[in-house]
């Protein structure tokens, strides 16, 4: 009986003190996309209490003794405070600290100038997202093994570019190839696994990796800072950096790491240029620069350069746009027109090439020299006339001609 007793006891202490426990719960959830926040922490007294799953939600337990003052914080976004855990609602609602980086630039300025900023800003991203557009381009690549160049290919033709910030990552570009020059190793290295990359010329299309992931797409995965301003050639740029906070899911891919810096032009609030890194899975990384240039109040791209490493195998390039005045967009095409090189093989033509040499001024000069070996270029560029990159090419604009046709026919519906 007395051993019922101190059981009895035992059972009342705990449920007494199992009952002075407070218990609350919430949903963390995106003020424009309403997605759940993940990762955002829970503090109670300065004390990190809990941290939210991947569907936004966060459970506390605590004595009343330990209560105090909560809030909620993640890197991307404005912390929320509550004085006491019954004024917690069941969904909290956070806002992106996005427009407090347009508020820190413009700190020293007048309030209808902070709005102004804000508003214009908005502006140019609009318009910086525009949709398809037409280019001439010239591209140059370079491809490396083991820190030794294998294989360098350039290329002319046109393209149409998909929006610079175009949020599908998997959106191609559209391009024809006109003419090609390339000059391939003749040390045997098809013994490499990654040897089956090294004839792609599209490998400046991975610079999408960061465009359709951009941080004006995607606010709530990134943290902003302002830094100091750049003076360059006499003319302020404001600087903003920024870095992903999570992992980056883009259709059934997913990117990490994500990090970089923006120049901004405060005399018309366009991005001039931005560098950025990242890790592609665990496929490879990649990191690169965009330029962008005003054509017709439109804030397009006018430079890709990328660089893209497959552990032991490395892709340079360096994609130039030439943009010409008026603008031709996507919805007026004609496919005739845009794919009239396709219907020519590619391969080496020196009548064509011999008005360019290759000078200094070449991004890959240093590596062309070793490249071509005791050859002069032009040597170089002929004995790799029928390379497997010529075929690719001629692949590609079999079926860039394919898709102009059935594009330009739903244009004019």
């Amino acid at each position: 009986m007395k051993q019922l007793i101190l059981f009895i006891v035992f059972c009342l202490l705990h449920i007494k003190s199992f009952s002075q426990e407070i218990t609350f719960s919430a949903q963390v959830i995106d003020s424009v996309t309403k997605d759940p926040i993940y990762g955002a922490h829970v503090f109670v007294n300065d004390n990190i209490a809990s941290s939210t799953d991947d569907k936004g939600f966060f459970r506390v337990q605590l004595h009343p003794e330990n209560m105090g003052k909560i809030c909620i914080s993640h890197l991307a976004y404005k912390t929320i405070c509550y004085d006491n855990f019954s004024n917690v609602p069941s969904q909290i609602i956070m806002t992106t600290q996005t427009e407090m980086l347009a508020e820190v630039v413009v700190s020293n300025r007048q309030e209808k100038d902070k709005e102004n900023f804000i508003k214009k800003l908005k502006e140019v991203y609009m318009k910086t997202s525009e949709n398809y557009f037409e280019a001439q381009y010239s591209l140059k690549m370079l491809s490396v093994e083991d820190e030794n160049p294998q294989l360098y290919i350039e290329a002319e033709g046109k393209m149409i570019v998909p929006g610079a910030l175009n949020p599908n990552v998997l959106d191609p570009f559209f391009e024809t190839y006109c003419n090609s020059r390339v000059i391939e190793s003749d040390v045997h290295w098809e013994k490499y696994k990654d040897a089956r990359y090294r004839y792609n010329p599209r490998y400046f299309d991975s610079y999408r990796f960061f465009a359709a992931n951009h941080p004006f797409l995607k606010k709530i995965y990134y943290t902003f800072q302002v830094e100091e301003s750049e003076y360059i050639h006499g003319k302020e740029y404001w600087v903003v950096s920024f870095q992903s906070n999570r992992k980056i899911r883009n259709n059934t891919r997913y990117f990490t790491n994500i990090k970089g810096k923006m120049w901004i032009d405060p005399a018309n609030y366009c991005i001039s240029k931005e560098c950025y890194s990242l890790n592609f899975e665990d496929i490879s990384s990649v990191s690169g620069w965009i330029f962008y240039s005003k054509v017709e109040e439109h804030n397009v791209i006018n430079k890709v350069v990328v660089l893209q490493n497959f552990k032991r195998y490395m892709v340079k390039s360096v994609l130039d746009f030439y943009i010409s005045l008026p603008r031709a967009k996507y919805g007026y095409i004609n496919s005739e027109n845009f794919t009239s090189c396709c219907n020519k093989d590619l391969t080496y033509y020196e009548n064509y090439w011999g008005n360019k040499p290759i000078s200094e001024n070449n991004p890959f000069y240093q590596e062309l020299v070793i490249l071509k070996g005791s050859r002069t270029f032009n040597k170089a560029f002929e004995d790799s006339k029928n390379s497997k990159a010529f075929l690719l090419m001629n692949s590609a604009n079999k079926s860039t001609q394919e898709t102009v046709k059935v594009l330009e026919k739903k244009t004019k519906k």
